[in-house]
């Protein structure tokens, strides 16, 4: 049995991310800047949640910094 209940609206699932925006689209951006994911230059994520993905170290310490840290132990669980 899941304990994982779905957030009521977007504006929380932003909040829980720590994103900026929510994309609804099978293309990957990065969390902090928006970037997209190309060939020559793919997403990595985050290595505790894997629910984020980053352009680069610079935007994930700065994602880190700013929001991320707090959603990031909740979301690992």
């Amino acid at each position: 049995k899941s304990i994982y209940t779905a957030p009521e609206s977007t504006s929380e699932v932003a909040l829980a991310l720590g994103a900026h925006t929510v994309r609804r689209s099978r293309t990957k951006w990065c969390a902090a800047c928006g970037t997209s994911a190309t060939s020559a230059r793919p997403l990595k994520k985050c290595s505790r949640c894997h629910a984020v993905e980053y352009c680069g170290s610079e935007c994930q310490l700065s994602h880190w910094r700013q929001a991320h840290r707090h959603a990031c132990q909740l979301m690992a669980a």
